[in-house]
């Protein structure tokens, strides 16, 4: 293992490094930076106050660059041209980034095919998942919102998510034990599963996204907003029995939008109980269904992952 601290300036967005396309991204005018591009696995275990970039940009390595953020408060920034937004760390072309401890100033995104996997640590920006990237989070905390875009798939398994977190752009999020302090939102074509945590807020469906209701805490779901919404050709999904609308049980099947702004009440697939407030509109559909045996949820999800493999490596072909 080997530590490697190799800096890079940058000016009038000009860098002086062979991996033009992900420096041209990653504005960094006044900022010194730590890049690792030598496909060996390196540690970040200190104080810095630099912008940590992360790739593959040369292209000649037979395995992949991967950093272990261990410790350390890394206070650098530099500003990432597609989100406008303050980065302290980025990961890019097939890198890999492993963050246990210490303290991220500001975003940190996964881009082009690359993973962050997160089991400790604070970010204390944003989390932006990109472009065929995968975000895996199994604690630690995120202050602000954890967003993924673009085919990317972030996975919320532990932690805490300090604000939203949004799947857009055919992306796919999957939360699973978290806990979530402000809304779930899917749109553009994404899908959310959710199968246990617990949300603070409303958990909301729109332009053509599904949502999958399998389990979790909803208690704080209305307090501002709507609870369940599901807008624009969107479906929401929700597995589970006993259901009710303001005390009057109701069978399984397609809720209408004349019961929208009462409360939906029943028992989730995981056991949970729950009782909000829900809105239909714009040809969106609440579905409420039985929970399925065992064996279909394992089809079901081997469908699922089959036509994602599928669908991105057309994608790749075609690109």
């Amino acid at each position: 293992m080997n530590t490697i601290t190799k800096f890079w300036n940058q000016s009038n967005g000009k860098a002086f490094l062979s991996c033009g396309l992900l420096i041209s991204m990653f504005s960094t005018a006044g900022y010194a930076q730590l890049t690792f591009d030598n496909g060996g696995t390196n540690t970040v275990d200190s104080d810095t106050n630099l912008a940590i970039g992360i790739f593959n940009g040369s292209g000649s390595f037979p395995d992949v660059t991967t950093v272990d953020f261990t410790a350390g408060d890394a206070t650098g920034r530099a500003r990432y041209q597609p989100t406008g937004e303050f980065t302290t760390l980025i990961a890019f072309e097939n890198s890999v980034a492993n963050i246990s401890g210490g303290s991220l100033r500001d975003d940190v995104i996964s881009e082009d095919q690359s993973t962050i996997n997160q089991s400790g640590g604070t970010i204390n920006g944003d989390i932006w998942v990109l472009r065929d990237s995968t975000f895996n989070i199994t604690g630690g905390s995120i202050a602000g919102d954890a967003l993924s875009f673009d085919d990317a798939i972030l996975n919320i398994n532990g932690g805490t998510v300090g604000n939203d977190v949004l799947a857009n752009m055919n992306s796919v999020v999957n939360i699973d034990g978290a806990a979530v302090e402000d809304d779930v939102e899917a749109g553009g074509n994404s899908t959310v599963n959710i199968f246990s945590g617990s949300f603070a807020e409303d958990i909301e469906a729109f332009g053509r996204a599904s949502v999958f209701i399998h389990g979790g805490s909803f208690d704080g779901a209305g307090r501002f907003d709507s609870g369940f919404s599901a807008g624009g050709n969107s479906l929401i999904t929700i597995f589970g029995s006993d259901f009710k609308i303001d005390g009057i049980s109701v069978p399984f099947g397609d809720l209408t939008s004349s019961t929208s702004g009462s409360n939906l009440m029943g028992t989730l697939a995981s056991g949970d109980t729950f009782n909000v407030p829900f809105d239909i509109s714009r040809n969106g559909v609440i579905s409420l269904t039985a929970v399925p045996e065992p064996s279909t949820y394992a089809a079901i999800a081997g469908a699922l992952g089959f036509l994602y493999v599928f669908n991105r490596r057309k994608r790749r072909a075609v690109s």
